[in-house]
């Protein structure tokens, strides 16, 4: 039986600490916390072109008031989410489930450290990291990489090309035929091969 190396041991702290703030924190806490990042996002996305539009009269830059809208917008959208998640712990406590929300916060915390480890291991794949010899004697690597395969094979076609560099040149139409294999890596070129 293969033993576990340093790789393994990280991978595995990721899903344990996850699983630990899931007990600590609840299934609802982690729930309206982690839907607030994904609202505070959207709302920023969505709305900082208007709310530019406002800060025209007291900055002149435009990619200042583009920014300062974004993280305006994003930063009051979490501290809202914040107050939300503070009412909801108060509930909680006050109702008797907390001892229901930590179980399901262990497994919800759970589910998120192997996402995040599937994430974490997508993206290296897209780098030389697979070929090397710590990475082939990882044990716990094949056990995620379906699920890191399953995640890459999720992203639009049209997004492919922002994070794999081999195929983006040669995708024959936009709606994605003849682009780039999963996990190639594209040699650097240089000023003149162009």
């Amino acid at each position: 039986m293969s033993q576990l190396i340093l790789v393994d041991y990280a991978l595995l702290g990721i899903i344990a600490l996850s699983v630990v703030i899931g007990i600590w924190r609840g299934f609802l806490r982690e729930f309206i916390s982690l839907a607030t990042w994904v609202a505070a996002f959207v709302i920023a996305y969505v709305f900082s072109a208007q709310a530019a539009v406002f800060l025209a009269p007291y900055i002149s830059v435009p990619s200042v008031r583009a920014i300062l809208a974004f993280g305006g917008l994003f930063l009051i959208t979490l501290f809202l989410g914040g107050l939300v998640n503070l009412l909801v712990a108060q509930v909680i406590k006050h109702t008797g489930l907390s001892g229901t929300d930590r179980l399901v916060g262990l497994i919800f915390g759970a589910l998120r450290g192997a996402v995040l480890v599937g994430l974490l291991l997508m993206a290296a794949k897209l780098t030389p990291l697979p070929e090397d010899p710590w990475w082939q004697r990882s044990v716990t690597i094949p056990y995620f990489e379906p699920l890191a395969d399953w995640m890459y094979d999720q992203i639009p076609p049209e997004f492919v090309c922002y994070i794999d560099a081999q195929g983006c040149a040669s995708a024959s139409t936009p709606s994605g035929s003849n682009l780039p294999p999963k996990y190639s890596i594209q040699p650097a070129t240089t000023p003149a091969e162009n």
